[in-house]
């Protein structure tokens, strides 16, 4: 069953929520929470967040999607508070509403790219988050990431020609400011900034200290910033998991899994991290 919701301190929060079928919601199940993907807006990229939405509400979870303001059908808050600020004060007022519908005290957050970096803020900050998926999340260099990044270059000299014509080229070239990854390559469709990586280790610790889990996703799509299998575990080395962390990298992905087949692969991935975690 699906719904629209209007919430928020100014009335101005429109979200989607999908409730189980049962008449009675399952109460011990936490509620589950997707954020926008950068400005798309509660459907999600081809459809995503819906699709995620019915297929935990299978499973009797309650699952509310909405728009910050000023993204889909929020208007824009007249609050004059900052991105940050409302982002934090619309996700918990997207919390309480979601516990008056569904019925649950506790939630776990779902977010894509920006939507993976405030599933994270919001996670260090507010005690009712048990749950986390991040997909293309925050992401920090490591030795053998620029290893295996300059590595075929190394080897062919053929490269080195191409690369030093593509100096030159940028170097006289109008568009040459493009932004690149943090491995050089060719210039990105976006550039996305990290904040300092011991302030993001000491709040994934203290989430997991406090019993929350958290599914860290990332795709092919990131190759400017995470590029191999381990990458997520070798950036953080200094963290203590304590067996509630897992992992999963879709080479294959581009960051908004437009093909079809992966976008299904990564619905199941997630379906079954949290329906394995927190069903009971």
């Amino acid at each position: 069953m699906e719904k629209t919701l209007v919430f928020g301190p100014e009335t101005n929060i429109v979200g989607i929520l999908t409730l189980p079928q049962q008449k009675e919601p399952r109460a011990a199940l936490p509620g589950v929470i997707i954020l926008n993907a950068g400005f798309i807006h509660h459907v999600g990229p081809y459809r995503l967040h819906v699709d995620i939405a019915r297929d935990l509400s299978e499973y009797g979870f309650p699952v509310l999607r909405f728009d910050f303001s000023g993204i889909g059908d929020s208007p824009m808050s007249a609050s004059g508070k900052s991105d940050g600020e409302r982002m934090l004060i619309e996700t918990r007022a997207a919390m309480d509403a979601l516990s008056r519908a569904g019925g649950c005290a506790s939630f776990i957050l779902i977010g894509l790219c920006s939507g993976a970096d405030n599933s994270h803020s919001v996670a260090a900050m507010d005690q009712r988050v048990g749950g986390m998926v991040a997909i293309d999340g925050y992401t920090y260099p490591t030795p053998f990431f620029y290893l295996k990044d300059y590595w075929p270059g190394l080897i062919n000299p053929a490269k080195w020609v191409k690369h030093g014509m593509k100096i030159l080229k940028n170097t006289f070239s109008p568009t040459s400011g493009a932004s690149t990854g943090p491995g050089g390559g060719e210039p990105k469709l976006y550039e996305r900034e990290f904040p300092p990586k011991e302030k993001v280790q000491r709040e994934i610790q203290g989430f997991i200290d406090r019993g929350g889990k958290a599914f860290y996703i990332y795709s092919g799509g990131m190759s400017g910033y995470y590029n191999y299998e381990k990458q997520f575990f070798h950036m953080h080395k200094s963290i203590s998991f304590q067996g509630r962390v897992s992992h999963r990298y879709f080479k294959n992905a581009d960051h908004t899994f437009t093909d079809g087949a992966l976008r299904l692969e990564l619905r199941d991935a997630i379906k079954q991290w949290i329906k394995g975690n927190f069903s009971q």
